[in-house]
C-alpha cells in the first residue's frame, strides 16, 4: 500500500513581467496531519518592471509592492515550509523555475525541491478532461476558487484539488520528484539598459573623484548604484565591476585609473554602439553631476572639473542639458568658490538635468482643448487606459511633443531603456520647448492621479 502525503506545503506565485524571473506576490499553505495549519500571502518588491499584461492578470502593481520585503529577507521568514518539505504547486515546473531564478539572482543557492505537481496528476488521472488548468480542476471537483491569480486563493484551491486526487487515486510519495532546472539560467540585461548604466557609472565615479575626498553621501550613492544591479551580479560585466566597486568602498577612494579603466571597458563592450556619441556624453555628464551633487556641496576642485569636462565635451553644445549646465557655469565662472546662493543655484540646474520632472504640481481635471502627450510606464495602468481618461475629459492624445503640446504626463515606472535615465526623449524635447517660453507642463502620473482622485 502506497503511503499518502498528510504533511506538505501548497504555494503559489505571481510574477511582475514577462521575464518571469522575479515575484511580485506568493502564496503559501501549509498542511500537517491532512490538516491546514498555516496560510499566508505576502507581497514582494520584485525590483524590477511591472508588465501590463501581468499586471491585469493578477492586479498588482508597482505601488502596492512599495516597501515590501525583497526576496532575501522574505525568504529567510518562509524557508520553513520548503526546505526538506514536500511542496505542491499547479503547474510546479513553473512556479519552482522563477523561485530558482530568484535566488540565483540573489546569490542564494538553489535549494533542492521535492515537489509534487497537481498539473501533472490531473493528466494523468481525469483523463475524461481536455483541459486541465487550476480553474478546470476546481470546476470539476467543486472546489472553490474566490480569486483566481490571487496568489493565495490560488494556493488554497491547489490543496483543494490536491486533497481530491488523493482521495480518490491515493496520490503518494511515490508521486514526489526532485526539482532542477535543466537549462543554465544568467539574468540577462538589455544592451540599452547596460551601456547607460555603464555611461553614467564612468560619470558618477569621476564627479566623487574631483576633489580628492570620498565621503560618506558619495559612499551611500555609489552603494544605492550597486544594489540596483546587483540582481546582475552573475551577469558580465557586472559580474566583474561589482567587485571592483567593493574595493573601491573598502580602499575609501576612486583613482583616475579606475575611472579611465571603466570608460574604456564601456567603450568597447558589445553593444556600445546602441547609443550614438553625443546620448554616451549625456548619459556621462548625468552621472558626473550626480557624482558631484550627491553630497549638496561643490568644491572649487568639483567646478574645475565640470568646467574641464564641458569644455573636452563641446561636441555636445545644442543639447538642452549640456547648454543648460554650460549656461550657469559661464556665470560663475570664476577662481573663488562659490558663495551659498550661487552654489544653490548651480544645484537647481542639477537637479533639472538628473530628474525635470518636479513632483507636486497641479493638474487640470478639464482637458478640453488640451493637447497630452504620454511617455513612460503607468504603474496605475496602461497608456491606453490613461487616454481614454483623458479624452473622456475633453482631451487630445498625442503621440509626440510638439510647440502645440500642453501637458506632458510621465508615467510613475519610467522606462528602463530610456536613454536619460529618469527620462527619454519627449521629457527632453519638452524642457527644450520650455527653455524657449512656451507654456508645456510636465507632470507626473502620481499629481495626475490627485487631480482625479
Amino acid at each position: 500500500m502506497r503511503e499518502t502525503i498528510s504533511n506538505y506545503t501548497v504555494f503559489d506565485v505571481e510574477t511582475p513581467n514577462s521575464k518571469n524571473d522575479s515575484i511580485c506576490s506568493i502564496g503559501i499553505v501549509r498542511v500537517e496531519d491532512d490538516k491546514v495549519v498555516y496560510s499566508n500571502h505576502f507581497y514582494v518588491d520584485p525590483e524590477d518592471r511591472f508588465d501590463y499584461f501581468n499586471t491585469q492578470l493578477h492586479g498588482i502593481n508597482s505601488s502596492m509592492v512599495r516597501g515590501q520585503r525583497k526576496f532575501p529577507g522574505l525568504w529567510e521568514e518562509i524557508s520553513t515550509y520548503f526546505l526538506d518539505q514536500v511542496v505542491i504547486a499547479h503547474n510546479a515546473n513553473f512556479d519552482l523555475k522563477v523561485l530558482s531564478k530568484c535566488f540565483i539572482n540573489h546569490d542564494i543557492d538553489v535549494p533542492n525541491f521535492y515537489n509534487a505537481c497537481t498539473l501533472k496528476l490531473s493528466r494523468r488521472w481525469v483523463g475524461e478532461l481536455s483541459h486541465h488548468k487550476l480553474d478546470d480542476m476546481c470546476r470539476h471537483f467543486s472546489v472553490r476558487l474566490q480569486n483566481h491569480h490571487n496568489a493565495l486563493d490560488d494556493a488554497l484551491a491547489c490543496q483543494g484539488v490536491f486533497e481530491c486526487l488523493k482521495g480518490l487515486y491515493g496520490s503518494s510519495y511515490d508521486d514526489v520528484e526532485v526539482y532542477n532546472m535543466r537549462e543554465p539560467y544568467v539574468k540577462k540585461v538589455d544592451k540599452p539598459v547596460l551601456a547607460k548604466s555603464l555611461h553614467e557609472l564612468t560619470g558618477l565615479l569621476e564627479g566623487m573623484a574631483a576633489d580628492g575626498f570620498f565621503d560618506g553621501l558619495e559612499r551611500v550613492r555609489l552603494r544605492k548604484w550597486m544594489e540596483t544591479h546587483k540582481r546582475y551580479v552573475r551577469s558580465q560585466p557586472y559580474k566583474e565591476i561589482l567587485p571592483w566597486l567593493n574595493e573601491i568602498l573598502i580602499q575609501g577612494r576612486v583613482a583616475k585609473e579606475d575611472i579611465d579603466r571603466l570608460r574604456k571597458y564601456s567603450h568597447n563592450m558589445e553593444g556600445a554602439l546602441v547609443y550614438g556619441r553625443n546620448t554616451q556624453s549625456i548619459q556621462e555628464l548625468k552621472g558626473l553631476i550626480e557624482g558631484i551633487e550627491c553630497n549638496q556641496i561643490i568644491s572649487k576642485d568639483e567646478f574645475v572639473c565640470l568646467w574641464q569636462w564641458l569644455t573636452k565635451n563641446s561636441h555636445l553644445a545644442g543639447d538642452y542639458s549640456y547648454d543648460l549646465v554650460l549656461k550657469q557655469m559661464k556665470e560663475f565662472n570664476k577662481k573663488e568658490f562659490l558663495n551659498p546662493n550661487e552654489e544653490k543655484i548651480l544645484l537647481e540646474v542639477f537637479r533639472k538635468v538628473i530628474n525635470p520632472v518636479v513632483k507636486n504640481q497641479e493638474c487640470e481635471k478639464d482637458f478640453t482643448g488640451k493637447k497630452v502627450c504620454l511617455t513612460g510606464n503607468f504603474a496605475r495602468g496602461s497608456k491606453s487606459e490613461v487616454a481614454l481618461e483623458i479624452e473622456a475629459c475633453g482631451g487630445t492624445v498625442t503621440k509626440t511633443v510638439t510647440l502645440s503640446t500642453d501637458i506632458l504626463i510621465v508615467g510613475a515606472e519610467g522606462d528602463p531603456k530610456w536613454s536619460y535615465g529618469n527620462y527619454g526623449g519627449k521629457v527632453k524635447r519638452a524642457m527644450e520647448i520650455q527653455a524657449k517660453g512656451n507654456s508645456i507642463k510636465i507632470v507626473s502620473e502620481e499629481d495626475y492621479y490627485k487631480s482625479r482622485d
